[in-house]
């Protein structure tokens, strides 16, 4: 496992690269640090790669793979989290760990105090590391695995956001992946170029199209998107949905060239309707609030997909409307999509589930089934959706009630506590309280509470499962 996680691990840090060479043309001072960190780290990995390469390959099965995409997550933060610790050395390595978890999960939680200030070559890697993290770390590894003779398709189940990973992903699906990343580079482009057509320099179109097509929520200015003309957030609204939909719903339109892919998509259905049914009680709903309502259908935007971009001062929103957010945002966005939350899919699985048990009730002699988001769905694969559901819903649960304890005990107040759960735990990274600029001032331990809850948000209950399991197995 050691030789696979230093292949990976190799991998990584040649991913890493573009999102430092920004570093070299505005921070030179610290640019010879990090080029020497990034060198050191290399010839490490060459030399641990070659002296290795007689090994026996270890090959994940699916008792380890959990445990695998665990360790590689883990170890990615904390590499990831060198090159900003030597771009501003006074942050603490706490500091340093959670702005890069918060990254490479697309949470997009900020402890840094003031951008303004924060040297641009930080500014862009930062988003970078969103962008990588968008997909998934193993996704992007998985594409050079048949080049280090290894099975992807234990890994790939397990990274895939949400239940798409009964859809079928497998050994043949290994060009949709790369596809998958093809396109997934073409629409930061195609943001990055709309945003510059609406008057953006170069640096900040292209910084913030890394942002939004993970919907991380990370931004380059203090002040977000109203350091721009208003016509960005009608590109980034855009960029934000398109971002939420499954990578198989694109697939499809992908293959089929047929725009009706969408609008047929039930769980896509399930996004839109209640997109558009919260847009308009918020609308209707508030008519007196301060808060425009371009403004607002933005936030109902940002935090259904997860991103988390905020345009108008949380304290400006009724303590009903800002409930309504904080559900959307457990909610989530598509399956299979950079979002996070608990996804429309299950939120629908739910729904079926409880009619059907009601209609049983109701009707105990009537045969009835639960519909699930898969064509031909066999017995088993209709079990393993419900488990995972469940299950989802037990570790969702569970550890926003372990997170809410443990972070009173830290001394924050109730509301607090649960919103910043709840925005760790969706990979959303807006909260309200006393956390609604920044996480900077909150001591250790609740960081570190909150950077466990940004790693069980991404990686969700299975690979985590396994990954225990395969410990209590060895």
């Amino acid at each position: 496992m050691i030789v696979l996680l230093i292949r990976l691990m190799a991998v990584f840090l040649v991913a890493l690269i573009p999102g430092l060479v920004p570093c070299g043309i505005y921070d030179q001072g610290s640019f010879f640090w990090i080029l020497s960190y990034g060198l050191v780290w290399m010839v490490v990995m060459v030399s641990l790669i070659v002296g290795t390469r007689h090994l026996p390959v270890f090959r994940p099965n699916p008792h380890t793979a959990g445990l695998m995409i665990l360790l590689v997550w883990l170890s990615a933060i904390v590499l990831a989290g060198i090159p900003m610790k030597l771009m501003v050395p006074n942050m603490s390595w706490v500091d340093v760990l959670f702005e890069a978890a918060s990254g490479l999960t697309t949470t997009g939680a900020e402890v840094l105090l003031n951008l303004d200030s924060i040297p641009r070559g930080l500014i862009f890697y930062r988003l970078w590391l969103q962008f990588i993290g968008g997909l998934g770390i193993v996704m992007f590894v998985l594409i050079v695995f048949p080049l280090m003779g290894l099975n992807h398709n234990a890994g790939l189940k397990f990274d895939l956001p949400g239940p798409a990973r009964l859809h079928g992903v497998g050994v043949r699906q290994l060009t949709l992946v790369r596809y998958l990343w093809v396109g997934y580079v073409l629409l930061a482009l195609s943001c990055a170029f709309l945003l510059w057509s609406c008057g953006l320099s170069l640096f900040d179109a292209f910084s913030e199209s890394l942002g939004v097509v993970s919907t991380g929520g990370f931004n380059v200015y203090k002040d977000g998107f109203n350091h721009y003309p208003n016509a960005v957030k009608y590109v980034v609204m855009c960029f934000m949905w398109i971002s939420s939909i499954g990578v198989m719903v694109h697939a499809g339109f992908w293959l089929s060239k047929d725009l009706r892919v969408y609008l047929r998509d039930k769980e896509h259905q399930w996004m839109m309707i209640l997109f558009l049914v919260t847009v308009l009680l918020v609308l209707g709903g508030d008519l007196f609030s301060p808060v425009s309502a371009l403004d607002k259908i933005f936030t109902v935007m940002s935090m259904i997909t997860t991103s988390g971009y905020s345009v108008s001062e949380l304290n400006q929103w009724s303590s009903v409307w800002l409930t309504v957010l904080l559900t959307l945002s457990a909610i989530g966005g598509c399956t299979g999509s950079t979002s996070g939350g608990m996804k429309q899919a299950r939120l629908r699985h739910l729904c079926h589930e409880l009619s059907a048990s009601l209609r049983a009730f109701l009707h105990p002699n009537l045969a009835m089934g639960v519909r699930v988001p898969m064509q031909q769905a066999s017995l088993a694969r209709v079990k393993s959706f419900s488990l995972m559901v469940q299950g989802y819903l037990l570790v969702f649960l569970g550890g926003s009630w372990c997170s809410v304890v443990l972070l009173q005990i830290s001394g924050m107040d109730l509301v607090s506590a649960f919103s910043a759960t709840l925005a760790c735990l969706t990979n959303t990274g807006s909260s309200m309280g006393l956390l609604t600029t920044s996480y900077a001032l909150l001591p250790t331990f609740s960081k570190t509470v909150l950077m466990i809850d940004m790693l069980l948000g991404r990686l969700e209950c299975i690979p985590l499962a396994a990954a225990f399991y395969a410990l209590l197995a060895d």
